[in-house]
């Protein structure tokens, strides 16, 4: 096989897609179009992202080319191979899809392309999996996902449309699971406001000779405000949508798909109650003998943050495709 470009400690990765993007545009292994060479493969043996690729690969064919000109111009495009790496699929500029177009999709040794809810087109030729590769929407979240203190959290994204349009190799089975994002959880409620301070007592009365009585004490302190409700979780993403055409219409059954709904975030917890106010200064006597009042009680914590739903299924379809009518499943099915 000749190797257009291929990811490992040895390149560097602007290197290495340079390398890749001068091979191909020269027409060094582009040379298919006149029958007298093998396509290039680009074999990514490093994660990267969708704008690292060359950008042969990341043109769409044109809707106006001919059946013949389609098939020279996919047999003239490099073949893409990832390797036990994450390929992230970043959004467009412009519009809302990204594409790839490649002679031959190859994911291998766990391999994981990640669309990340953005809407992708796979034209390929011939598309090869081992079971241990997937094409995912997200990849599972790690550490803290949290809304700031007081805000309620952001909801999931969609899982995205992925169209895959071409053979999938013979015994393969090719995993895609666009299940939707979950949401985020929602922020901690606010602390609660300090209560206010007691009323100070009555002053001391003096007899002639003695004290009378002495000064009385503070009034309790108020009662410290209530803590802010938790922010509310965010609703969780819906599935996304996998559309077949081409030969892979009549392979679905060598396709594992999902795309459930994702979770919504969980409520944030109630903020602390404030602290009760001071207790108010005891009155004074003439001999000062008076106690000064009590400090008030600390204030009720906050009620914790509403739980939000779970994201919508991803939707079914009911598509005719090749003179089979196909109700309740999760296939888009389309033969143009």
């Amino acid at each position: 096989m000749n190797v257009l470009a291929c990811f490992d400690a040895r390149w560097p990765r602007q290197s290495c897609w340079a390398f890749a993007i001068v091979l191909t545009l020269s027409g060094t292994g582009a040379t298919a179009q006149t029958g007298s060479a093998e396509p290039q493969q680009i074999v990514v043996k490093r994660d990267a992202s969708y704008e690292e690729l060359s950008q042969v690969v990341r043109q769409r064919p044109s809707p106006a080319l001919s059946e013949k000109e389609r098939l020279e111009f996919m047999s003239a495009q490099p073949g893409l191979i990832l390797d036990g790496v994450v390929l992230d699929i970043t959004p467009p500029q412009v519009g809302s899809a990204q594409t790839l177009s490649v002679t031959r999709l190859e994911l291998r040794q766990g391999a994981r392309l990640v669309t990340h809810g953005v809407n992708l087109e796979i034209n390929a030729t011939l598309i090869a999996s081992d079971a241990s590769s997937t094409i995912i929407a997200f990849p599972e979240r790690r550490g803290d996902f949290t809304a700031p203190l007081g805000t309620n959290g952001r909801s999931g994204l969609d899982g995205g449309t992925l169209i895959l349009n071409g053979e999938i190799k013979r015994d393969d089975t090719v995993q895609v699971r666009l299940d939707g994002e979950p949401g985020q959880a929602g922020g901690p409620g606010l602390g609660g406001g300090g209560g206010a301070a007691g009323t100070r007592g009555d002053n001391g009365a003096d007899h002639l000779f003695d004290c009378a009585h002495g000064g009385g004490n503070g009034g309790n302190g108020g009662k410290g405000g209530s803590g802010g409700q938790g922010g509310r979780g965010g609703a969780g993403g819906s599935g996304g949508r996998l559309i077949l055409r081409g030969a892979a219409v009549e392979q679905r059954l060598q396709i594992v798909f999902s795309a459930h709904g994702g979770p919504g975030g969980v409520g944030g917890v109630g903020g602390f109650g404030g602290p009760g106010g001071p207790g108010g200064a005891g009155g004074q006597g003439p001999t000062y003998w008076c106690s000064a009042g009590a400090n008030g009680p600390p204030g009720d914590p906050g009620q914790p943050g509403g739980e939000a739903k779970t994201g919508a299924r991803g939707p079914s379809s009911q598509t005719e495709a090749r003179g089979m009518q196909v109700k309740g499943g999760l296939l888009d099915l389309r033969s143009e």
